[in-house]
Parts: C-alpha cells; sequence; structure tokens
C-alpha cells in the first residue's frame, strides 16, 4: 500500500511536522512513530525529495491485497469529494509498477525510521 500522508512521504515531512507545531502533537508524535515502527506488518519508507519525479506525483493510492481465490487486488483512489475503485486487472497491474518504482526511490526502512525520528526529536 502506498499512501503519501502517512506511508511513503515525499518532501512532506518537514511540512507536516510544521503543521503540527503547537498543536499538542509533540507531545505524542515520537510514541506512535514507536508504536508503528513495532508493528511487524507495517513497513515505513520515506521518500527523499532527491527521488524527483515518480510515479505517485500525482496523488496518493492503496493497493488492497486480497488472497487470490477470494477476490483480485483493488486499488483506493481518494478525492476531496469522491473516491474510486479500480478493478481492472491491467489498470491494477500498472498501481503494482508504481509502487514497485516507489519502494526502490524510497530510503531504506532503517534509514526511514531515523529520519522521521529526527524530525520528531525536533517537535519535543
Amino acid at each position: 500500500m502506498f499512501a503519501a500522508p502517512g506511508a511513503a512521504l515525499r518532501g512532506q515531512l518537514p511540512h507536516q511536522v510544521q503543521a503540527v507545531r503547537g498543536h499538542g502533537a509533540a507531545d505524542v508524535a515520537v510514541p506512535v512513530a514507536a508504536l508503528v515502527f513495532g508493528l511487524p506488518n507495517v513497513q515505513v519508507q520515506v521518500l527523499p525529495d532527491t527521488a524527483g519525479a515518480h510515479a505517485a506525483v500525482h496523488g496518493e493510492f492503496q493497493i488492497l491485497g486480497f488472497p487470490e481465490l477470494i477476490a483480485t487486488d483493488v486499488v483506493y483512489l481518494e478525492h476531496l469529494t469522491s473516491s474510486i475503485y479500480v478493478e481492472r486487472e491491467a489498470e491494477v497491474f500498472r498501481y503494482s509498477l508504481a509502487f514497485d518504482q516507489l519502494r526502490t526511490l524510497a530510503l531504506s526502512p532503517d534509514d526511514s525510521r531515523a529520519v522521521i525520528e529526527a524530525q520528531a526529536a525536533t517537535l519535543k
């Protein structure tokens, strides 16, 4: 799954950190990050500004994976006033390729954790 606000961030981390200052979020930022990093089924990767143009530059998307016997994967797109489920196999495949590109361009999970923890430390 790729979700810009919650998973991979392209140049948004400093802006989000700045946006939450003074709103009590500093008190929960570090504990929440520690909780997320401790989950065995979550991998967090930061997409740095140096990654340049990428496949998700137009917005966030989520790939919902299901066991093949139950259903095929579906892509979920959420917009300001609506949402869309993409089910056509060829289109879902293109989003899968985009997701693979994002993972390749992003920092490693360890480096991503270091970046997020460094930003969270500035909130204290």
